[in-house]
């Protein structure tokens, strides 16, 4: 009686072991899998374009991009993809990019810009990594004015705006 409870005991431990070891393989294949806007990516305007850095260590391959905006156009919100592309790439420390310039690797199939002239916009920054399973909604970016992005300042995902990003 006594050796079959310690057998279920010693049983359920090395599954609960297993499982735990199992979510955290996983999850290393992640690059931020449950917190939005934790990525290390910010956006500016230069030229009338907005332009993203990315502020992080290199990362693992990614597959595909999206950039999609939401803008307010009488008084209804409307969503509006401004770049999309496929191809293998990695974002690289302070590498920059924009709807019309991929990171290295991606082909846009899409590709056109983001209106600056209309508030509140919001941008969505999402990518798919070459691991099944792993699609990522690295940022969500909300600007409220054309302030925000004059003289130089970036945005984070998270709100704040910085004179140097990186």
């Amino acid at each position: 009686m006594l050796n079959d409870r310690r057998a279920r005991c010693q049983r359920f431990v090395a599954a609960v072991v297993g499982a735990v070891t199992l979510i955290g393989l996983t999850g290393c294949a992640l690059v931020f899998p449950s917190r939005p806007n934790s990525a290390p990516v910010f956006l500016t305007e230069r030229n009338g374009d907005v332009v993203f850095r990315w502020c992080g260590e290199t990362t693992p391959e990614f597959q595909s991009l999206e950039i999609i905006y939401r803008a307010v156009v009488d008084d209804d919100k409307e969503y509006f993809t401004a770049a999309q592309g496929e191809g293998l790439f990695r974002f690289g420390t302070e590498q920059e990019f924009t709807t019309r310039e991929p990171p290295i690797g991606l082909e846009y199939h899409t590709s056109g810009s983001i209106p600056l002239d209309n508030y509140p916009l919001v941008i969505f920054l999402d990518a798919d990594q070459v691991a099944p399973g792993t699609a990522n909604d690295l940022a969500t970016f909300n600007i409220d004015a054309p302030e925000q992005l004059a003289d130089g300042q970036w945005v984070a995902p998270t709100g704040p705006v910085d004179d140097v990003p990186c």
